[in-house]
């Protein structure tokens, strides 16, 4: 079920799936570590503070808008891989059985609670971190409404009783009236102006929205405390600017008593006096200096390669792209189970390459149009004629998929997938090579291995592996070891349909050999297998595999 508050924010922002904001949110994340870092380790100690300034706010505004952000781009990597289909005439070898030793259900409610609970602390954090940006700025407002305003040249100027450091947000300047009577107040004053004239409330409120929605990140704090800091480095250059004497404005900042703090506006003492000082002292850094941008110019151009890129190829001559990766790939009708169903019914094994024993795997790459429509299929690795033309034959008269969408359009994705052509029987010393697939083969102890109309477990294939799924039980003694392996069982169908002459064609364990056998010896009796209209013994193999997960 989804959580309500959860799915009033996944439609605020127009998203279908938690994985899309899971993405931006570590993408931008990813972004801000970078280039804070590079901030931080390069050009914190340089005197360039309205370059750097600019170089914070770009860092902030790409970091949020890269993720949105899909950048065409030609690349090298090669079609999506779908899983293998193994073609083989014989059927006598049973698809693989593996029993996990702890549920699949049982490990997916743990992931899915987890989850929740990581859901529940991120909403909790937004929603807290909201509730304080209002309360601080409902506070300054407040401030504004309770005291005396004065109007000043392109500020206004708020009188306040109680004391702290005078400070600015917007275009109001805050003061006690206690420090009005002070001296050095003309002096104070033209420091907040300085915040109030490059306008760094802005800056400060960007950054309060942008920990909302990252405060588990620590790069967002530190950013928090750089731009911070930068600020009163522009400030206090831009006192020094006009005419005030530098020894006697050091004085004047170690001379301040620190009062009330209002975290979101800009403070006369919020930084650390000591590098202010040591910032104004500081030879101005060179032009060579300049030079160390050049990493932050480094790192966003990686950053748009990794998250702005879509992956993509082109059809030589051809006006459309052809893609490899897509928002929402494309789907064979029934899903990825349905296709690998219609290569394994709808491939024939070429009479003529089992006469001369010829098997392997072959690659076949295709696109599928906009239209949903298989084209271009072609052999991207071959083994002979033989096998190449069946497998681009069953390839080309594929059914139409439901076409890839990129940006709510559809668009061509292409495809790689292997056909294996497996004459000998896989892990079964039994299975000998065919003659011709018409006769039936006979194992070296008299049961036939494949015949004309092969033995049917009641209820098919599929009710076979439900049976073995519900009746093999993982050794309690197994699991506590950290036992697994895969154990292949044979088995003879006799005339009658019974399980007969169940023995180990290859073990694993002892423990996981003997709970093996047993499900296969309590099996129901099959439909017996015929050649000639006449019931015939059959010989069988299935692999269980064991896994202790």
């Amino acid at each position: 079920p989804c959580i309500p508050t959860y799915c009033y924010i996944i439609k605020f922002f127009n998203i279908d799936k938690m994985d899309k904001v899971i993405n931006y949110i570590f993408e931008s994340g990813i972004s801000l570590a970078l280039l804070t870092t590079i901030y931080v380790l390069f050009l914190r100690k340089e005197t360039f503070f309205k370059q750097n300034r600019m170089f914070l706010l770009g860092s902030i505004l790409f970091s949020v808008i890269i993720p949105l952000v899909k950048l065409p781009a030609i690349t090298s990597l090669g079609p999506v891989m779908l899983p293998e289909v193994t073609i083989s005439p014989y059927k006598s070898i049973l698809k693989v059985m593996t029993v996990y030793g702890r549920s699949n259900v049982q490990d997916f409610n743990t992931i899915a609670g987890l989850m929740d609970i990581l859901i529940y602390t991120y909403l909790a954090g937004v929603i807290y971190f909201s509730l304080r940006l209002l309360y601080r700025i409902l506070r300054i407002m407040l401030l504004i409404r309770r005291n005396e305003v004065k109007e000043g040249n392109g500020y206004k100027l708020v009188l306040v009783d109680e004391y702290f450091s005078p400070f600015s947000f917007l275009n109001y300047v805050f003061v006690s009236r206690s420090v009005e009577k002070n001296d050095d107040y003309d002096k104070m004053i033209l420091h907040e102006l300085e915040h109030v004239k490059q306008g760094h409330t802005v800056d400060i409120l960007l950054l309060e929205v942008l920990t909302v929605f990252h405060w588990f990140n620590p790069f967002v704090w530190l950013l928090k405390r750089v731009v911070r800091e930068n600020h009163e480095f522009l400030a206090d250059t831009g006192v020094l600017s006009k005419g005030v004497n530098r020894v006697w404005y050091k004085q004047l900042l170690l001379n301040q008593y620190v009062g009330q703090q209002y975290i979101i506006s800009n403070s006369f003492n919020y930084s650390l006096i000591k590098k202010r000082i040591k910032m104004m002292s500081k030879i101005r850094s060179s032009r060579l200096a300049g030079l160390k941008y050049f990493f932050g110019f480094i790192t966003i151009a990686v950053l748009v390669f990794a998250f702005g890129c879509e992956q993509k190829s082109t059809i030589p001559g051809g006006n459309d792209p052809v893609f490899f990766v897509v928002e929402k790939m494309p789907q064979f009708p029934g899903g990825e189970d349905s296709l690998r169903t219609y290569i394994s019914k709808s491939l024939k094994y070429p009479v003529a390459a089992q006469d001369s024993g010829i098997q392997g795997r072959v690659y076949v790459s295709f696109v599928i149009g906009k239209d949903g429509k298989v084209k271009d299929a072609e052999i991207a690795r071959g083994v002979t004629p033989l096998l190449d033309d069946e497998a681009i034959r069953v390839i080309e008269n594929m059914p139409a998929w439901k076409p890839g969408m990129q940006r709510g359009f559809p668009v061509a994705v292409k495809f790689t997938v292997p056909i294996n052509f497996v004459l000998n029987g896989v892990e079964d010393p039994h299975i000998k090579k065919a003659s011709k697939i018409i006769n039936p083969i006979k194992g070296d102890d008299g049961s036939y291995i494949y015949v004309a109309q092969m033995p049917d477990f009641p209820g098919g294939e599929e009710a076979f592996h439900n049976y073995l799924a519900k009746s093999v039980k993982y050794p309690v003694d197994a699991l506590k070891k950290g036992i697994q392996g895969r154990v292949f069982v044979s088995f003879v169908v006799d005339e009658n349909g019974d399980i007969t002459k169940v023995k180990l064609a290859r073990g694993a364990d002892p423990l996981l050999d003997k709970e093996a056998m047993r499900v296969i010896r309590n099996m129901p009796k099959w439909k017996p297998g015929y050649q000639d209209g006449k019931p015939v013994k059959v010989y069988y193999t299935v692999p269980v595999n064991f896994v202790a997960k």
